[in-house]
């Protein structure tokens, strides 16, 4: 009887050990692969945060916005000109930054293209080119000989009274909107082709 008790304690001295040892030795393995998988969480919620951020810095271009700095500016692509107008979310201000730096830079690993050699015409015969053509094209003579002075000083004059431009309110109105959004089109055509004009005054007279 007392072999048979000592045995018994003996086995059960086993079987503790044993769970003592499975209890200690589970939780630190699967530890390491826990803090990995919460880790790669992290990294992903990061990397999914900084995309959408990204997103919602890019502006909503539309086809017209290209088309209105792409008539001014022949010479850029359309990578370029999308890439700005993502970034400032207006047109007028592309066309000021391509007025002030004579062109615009091209989007991160774009390659841009090498223009073969040709003659080159003067600088105001192709400034003025694609300018024309978009004072023939949305029947703007008559604005450019009466008003666009006008324009110019109204612009001016509110630029100065209200500080920075407001943007503004977007109608419900289908018609109000197309109207509202041609009127811009005509006035940043208007006093791009002003611009150009008094550029090259500036240089006539300082050549």
């Amino acid at each position: 009887m007392a072999s048979d008790s000592a045995t018994t304690t003996f086995i059960a001295c086993i079987v503790i050990g044993f769970l003592l040892i499975r209890w200690f030795v589970i939780p630190s393995t699967s530890s390491p692969s826990s803090s990995v998988s919460t880790g790669t969480g992290t990294l992903s919620s990061q990397a999914t945060t900084g995309a959408s951020t990204t997103y919602r810095r890019r502006r909503l271009v539309t086809p017209g916005m290209i088309e209105v700095v792409q008539s001014i500016a022949p010479t850029l692509t359309m990578e370029q000109i999308r890439y700005d107008l993502e970034r400032t979310g207006s047109v007028e201000l592309t066309i000021d930054r391509i007025l002030a730096d004579g062109g615009l830079p091209f989007p991160p690993n774009t390659q841009p293209e090498i223009p073969q050699p040709q003659g080159s015409p003067s600088t105001s015969a192709v400034a003025k080119g694609p300018h024309s053509d978009l004072i023939q094209r949305y029947n703007l003579q008559s604005k450019l000989r009466s008003d666009v002075h006008l324009s110019e000083q109204s612009t001016e004059s509110s630029e100065a009274t209200s500080g920075p431009a407001k943007k503004a309110k977007w109608s419900q109105s289908k018609e109000e909107r197309q109207a509202m959004l041609r009127k811009q089109r005509e006035d940043m055509i208007l006093r791009a082709r002003r611009k150009l004009e008094d550029e090259d005054k500036k240089s006539s007279i300082s050549a």
